[in-house]
Parts: structure tokens; sequence; C-alpha cells
């Protein structure tokens, strides 16, 4: 038998960082109450959250003693239990561990793999090569043809993982993902209905241990069924990637700007003095004594014939006072626009809420991609100048921010849909935006993973209404909405009044009005370290030589 080491089974690690503790190993509240209404005893409820976890990673259960320490350990600390990997011996051979396999299997929607999970497995490759019959087992048998001349297979790159998100390998990306979906296409979308999605990503992992040749040597059903599986993680990996390359780069664009304004003001400091000095000479003039036709006069000689050309220098010093540097992404932007217009073709992004204004916005954006005038109309007039004159609003701006509204509508007054709007500058605004609510998830990539819509992992409200009072009691707070409201602010109000009593300390302060954290005391050396270090330098280097 093959050993797991050979295999695309994931295993468990001898040793974790922390960052890996608390992305794989932290037990949510949901979990956390599920372990306490499914077990009995503080033991119990431990072993249950420890191998539900691994199950997780895994996929498969292991025994206790397998786990490492540091992994039992964390759990106990996230559930704030007083226990120790000691306290599970004897865990293993309960029947409490087998009642509770039974449930993390359900809890995780995986069979065992008994007789049914054979038939399911059995069935799912059998839809997987009936798929499309011929046409589509000849799709994806293609991808295990190796050229002659380049000794390259289009298996190889399907399995490529992505670069850095850069402007050409931005490129190389898309072009990945238009291959990916020719063969997604031909997959019917219930192909894998039914079938957990742990279970998808464990065969697309298998698969991607594979290559050419050895898939090629498998039976065509399970063949076909982990080709399809890569096929359908693969491309969704691809939409996350470039979503992420997306993000990465507008941020990158977005830091430009920041530097540009910063230059800005460098290079005009000279005006700005110049200006300041002016205001200066204004405001003695007036103070002067005097009749106030002398003050006038005074400020005549200050000003004199150079009226009009401070007036323009205070215009343009307000136009890029604060922090206004969106005026200045074009610059950087302008190399990006034909890479970002093509992602736009071949990623759909919709809406998570009724708000559907920003994919609005999109297919606008994409509809006027070949303008190259300074302006794009967004409201269509019908008989104007009559009194059946009406105005179709192409676009709900709603949504743009304050910052924004001035540079693509040429005016301070908000409406919901100007006239027209600046098409360089709202280019750049709405890759921006489009930016922002992928970060907070008001818009998701269709066909992705990380970036999916989040509401498909939402339990159904009648689950909900049936344990959240259970769910409360576990987390002892209230679940009717004013009842939570007025606990969160007795909480907050609570930990006001002890912070403040608190005030001053040794290790915080306040001033002006500023907090100011004081170092932590340097940890001492423990005693035998230094010795131990020297011992291990030596005993290495023995070694060296000895295998020289």
């Amino acid at each position: 038998m093959t050993s797991i080491e050979h295999t695309a089974y994931p295993r468990l690690k001898r040793s974790l960082t922390p960052k890996e503790l608390n992305e794989i190993y932290t037990p949510t509240p949901a979990e956390i109450f599920l372990a306490h209404r499914t077990a009995k005893g503080p033991v119990a409820t431990f072993g249950f959250l420890v191998h539900l976890k691994v199950f997780q990673r895994l996929g498969y259960a292991v025994a206790t003693n397998e786990i490492p320490a540091s992994i039992v350990d964390h759990i106990a600390a996230c559930a704030t239990l007083s226990l120790s990997p000691r306290d599970l011996i004897g865990y293993d051979d309960s029947g409490t561990r087998r009642r509770h396999l039974l449930l993390i299997r359900e809890a995780l929607s995986i069979q065992p793999y008994g007789p049914p999970a054979q038939k399911a497995f059995l069935r799912t490759m059998i839809e997987a090569a009936r798929t499309k019959a011929e046409e589509t087992r000849a799709a994806l048998d293609a991808l295990f043809e190796v050229s002659p001349t380049t000794f390259w297979s289009a298996w190889q790159d399907l399995k490529r993982d992505p670069a850095s998100p850069t402007l050409t390998h931005m490129k190389l990306l898309i072009a990945h993902l238009v291959s990916i979906s020719e063969q997604r296409k031909r997959l019917p979308p219930d192909l894998f209905a039914g079938v957990p999605h742990g279970k998808i990503k464990q065969f697309a992992a298998e698969a991607k241990t594979l290559d050419a040749a050895r898939m090629r040597e498998m039976l065509p059903r399970k063949r076909s069924t982990l080709a399809a599986a890569l096929v359908l993680v693969q491309s969704a990996q691809a939409l996350d990637d470039l979503a992420e390359m997306l993000i990465k780069r507008m941020l990158a664009i977005h830091q430009k700007g920041k530097e540009a304004l910063q230059q800005y003001h460098l290079e005009h400091q000279a005006r700005t003095d110049a200006l300041v000095t002016t205001l200066r000479d204004l405001v003695v003039a007036y103070r002067k004594e005097g009749t106030a036709e002398e003050r006038f006069a005074a400020i005549e000689g200050v000003i004199g014939e150079q009226s009009e050309e401070v007036l323009k220098q205070c215009e343009e010093h307000l136009a890029y006072a604060g922090n206004t540097y969106q005026q200045f992404l074009w610059p950087s932007y302008k190399s990006h626009r034909a890479m970002l217009f093509r992602l736009l073709s071949v990623v759909t992004f919709r809406a998570t809420t009724q708000d559907t204004s920003m994919e609005a916005a999109l297919r606008f954006l994409r509809a006027a991609q070949a303008s190259r005038g300074d302006w794009l109309v967004t409201v269509e007039i019908s008989e104007e100048g009559t009194p059946e004159e009406q105005r179709l609003e192409l676009l709900d701006l709603s949504w743009v921010p304050d910052v924004w509204w001035k540079l693509i509508s040429g005016t301070s007054r908000r409406v919901r849909c100007p006239d027209r709007v600046q098409r360089r500058h709202f280019e750049v605004c709405v890759f921006s935006q489009l930016m922002w609510d992928l970060k907070s998830g008001d818009l998701y990539v269709e066909g992705g993973d990380h970036y999916a819509d989040y509401r498909d992992q939402l339990i159904s409200w009648t689950q909900y209404h049936q344990e959240v009072a259970d769910y409360g009691k576990l987390v002892e707070l209230p679940t009717d909405g004013k009842a939570f409201v007025a606990h969160v602010r007795a909480w907050l109000e609570e930990r006001a009044r002890q912070t403040d009593a608190t005030f001053p300390n040794e290790d915080v302060r306040i001033e002006k009005g500023e907090p100011i954290i004081r170092p932590l005391d340097k940890k001492p050396v423990p005693e035998g370290l230094t010795g131990c270090r020297r011992s291990t330098r030596a005993a290495s280097s023995r070694s060296t030589f000895s295998t020289c």
C-alpha cells in the first residue's frame, strides 16, 4: 500500500506557528456551542472540539495521541477549558469518541467511507464520465496530451499556481482563467451536487499531485472525476487570485497617488509660503492706525495689481489642500487600464445586497470603454426644451464618495445622477470602489471561493430560530435586540469606568490628550541559555567535521 507521505491526504505538522494555530485550529463560537450541546462534561466537550478541528483539517479521524500537544493546548485555551492532553487519556477507547465521530461527520456533511460512500463515489465518477458523453470526456482527456516539441501538457498549465500581482502576471492569469473557463463550461453545473465541498477539494488535491502520465493510467471514470474536480477548484482559485490582484494593484495605485500629492506639496512649498506672507501683510495693513481710506490704501499697496494672480494661486492651493490625492491617480492607473477592463470582461461581480448600483456602474463603464472624450453622458433627455421633456438617468451615483464627487461631476452639489461625468476620474473612482466593496463583502465574485457570496455560508432562518435561545445562554448574551443593545452599552460604560479608574499608572499615561504606552521590560535571559547555545554550536561543529 502507498504510504501516506506519497498521497494527497493532508497530515498533521509536528511543529506549528502561532499564526497556523489561530487560523486553522481556533474553534468558532458556533463550534463551541455545538460541543457544549453535544457532549456531557468538560472532558467530553474537550475531546469533541479537538477531533472536530482535526477532522476539519484532515478530512479523516486520527488517534488522540497522534495530535500534537500544541494543537490540543491551543483548543483548550480558546474554549476556556482548564484541561491538557493528559486528560484525554482513555478517550479513544471509550464509546464517547465513536458517538462523537458520528456527530462530527454529520456536522461536516461527511459520510463514512462504507458501502453507501462507495456507491456515492461510483455514482459521481459515472456522472462525471457521462457528462455530455464523449465530448466532455474527450475534452478532459485532451488535458493529458503532451506536446512532442515542448514536452508540456495542458494538465500542467491547469495545476499552475498564481505568481506575484504584477501587470504581466495579471495578463497571464487572465489567459489562464479563460482557458480553464472553457473547460468548466463543458461541465454541468450540478456535476458534484450533494458532494461536500471538502470532498471536492480533496479530489482536486489528489489530482494536483499526479502528472499527465499517471492520470492516463487511471480508469476513465476516476480520471474524469479527479480532472473535473480540479477544473472546478482551479477555476474558483483563478477567480479569487484575479480579485486579489485587482485589490493589490488598486492599493498600489492609491499609494502612488498619495506620494504624488506629497511631492506636489513639496514642490509648491514656496508658493504656500508666499501666500502666507501676503496674508500677514494684509492683516498688518488692515490693523494700521488711521482712517478707513488710509487702511484700504495700505491694503492696495500690498495687493496692487497682483489680485488676480493671488486669487488664482489660492484656488490652486485649495484644490490640493488636505488629503485629496484622488486627482493624482490617473497617471498610475492609465498603464493598467486595458488590463483592468479585460478583467471586467472575464470576471463577473455581483452585489450581496439589494443595492445593485455598482453592478450598473460596471456595465456602464464597460460599454464606454472605447470612449476617448473628456466627458460621458449619464442622462438621456427626450423632447428637450418642450413641456413634455423627460430625463432618463442611466446611472445611480449615490454610492460615489464625497471626495470623488466634485472630480467626476464638476460641481459640489450632490444629486442622484448628474448630466455627465468626467471620464478619467469616473473610471478610477469605479475601480477604486470595486476594490473597497470586494474587501468589505458588498460585492462578490461569481464562481469564486474566497470571494464568493458570504450569504451561501449562512444558516437558514429556521435553524436560527431553533438555536438562537440556546446560543444566547451559552455565550451569556441576550438575543432580543433592545436587551442586547442595553447589555453592550452597560458593559462598555463599566469598562470605561474601570479604565478611567486605573489612570495614571506606570504602564499607560496621557500626555497632551494622547495615550503613551511604556515599552515592556526586556525579559531576563534564562539561566543556562548561554551555555546551552555554546554546547549546541560545539556539537554542530563536530558533526560537520565528522561528515567531511
